[in-house]
């Protein structure tokens, strides 16, 4: 199946470029495989969902799986759970799977900074920043979890990610604490070392407890993320951001951060009530 997959690749449009293959994990006795001359589609079943890997070399191709897809959604359904959720669509492939009853579910978009060294930091900050140590995994999984729907397809973190993203030589999660409570978190990545414009600061996630929002709390998680990126030899940085959350998006931009692509990442999910 990994060699499929690998050759998958190789289509003009799919989900697979981002992934490592190595690491999925395909059971054919319960994941939903469709696999036709120049399109594949594997509705990969996890507990709380259907994650759908897809690749097509042309629209039609991309069409004629999705319409498989359709005749096998009650079979799936019934045999697990009762949601599939696609990332990297295409905008002309939104038709094809509104058809089916899928609905988009976020869109992220990239925003950039070319030269972190210029960017300025605040005075006065009294809000403390560390290091997360696995004591706090819970701490910041419940916070992940309590910004739940506040920006579109954002669910919250499982323990078991957060321990595997602050465990990885290249990542840190920040926490911030305010009067003895941990309130916010920001999750940050180095990637891009051997690139011509200098390795690059991800900022992956940003999350504070809305009971201490507007408190200058997102903004202080920002400033530590990009000192850790120059600490780390970072040149550059980017973020991905739903393009309807308008208030992230008015922080970021803040910060210098300047959207690089008006199109970015469409998410979309079909889900039986």
């Amino acid at each position: 199946m990994i060699e499929i997959l690998k050759k998958a690749q190789g289509y003009t449009y799919n989900s697979l470029n981002y992934l490592d293959l190595d690491e999925i994990e395909i059971n054919p006795n319960e994941d939903l495989i469709i696999e036709q001359s120049d399109a594949i589609i594997i509705c990969n079943k996890t507990i709380k969902e259907y994650k759908m890997l897809w690749a097509a070399e042309t629209l039609d191709a991309f069409t004629k799986a999705v319409g498989e897809l359709g005749s096998k959604l009650n079979y799936i359904f019934s045999n697990g759970p009762r949601r599939i959720s696609m990332e990297f669509v295409r905008p002309e492939f939104i038709p094809v799977l509104e058809s089916l009853g899928f609905r988009n579910e976020s869109q992220f978009v990239d925003f950039w900074i070319d030269d972190i060294s210029k960017v300025e930091s605040s005075e006065g900050n009294t809000i403390l920043i560390r290091n997360t140590v696995p004591e706090d995994y819970l701490k910041v999984s419940l916070i992940t979890k309590a910004c739940k729907g506040l920006s579109r397809g954002f669910h919250g973190e499982e323990v078991e990610f957060i321990k595997e993203w602050n465990e990885d030589e290249n990542s840190c999660i920040l926490l911030a604490e305010l009067e003895g409570a941990a309130v916010g978190v920001c999750f940050v990545n180095i990637y891009g070392f051997n690139s011509e414009k200098g390795p690059v600061l991800w900022i992956r996630e940003l999350a504070v407890d809305p009971n201490f929002q507007n408190r200058g709390i997102g903004r202080s998680l920002i400033e530590q993320g990009l000192q850790w990126g120059l600490l780390k030899g970072a040149k550059r940085s980017f973020l991905a951001v739903d393009k309807q959350n308008i208030k992230a998006i008015h922080l970021y931009n803040q910060f210098g951060y300047k959207c690089k692509d008006e199109i970015g990442q469409i998410n979309m999910a079909l889900e039986v009530v």
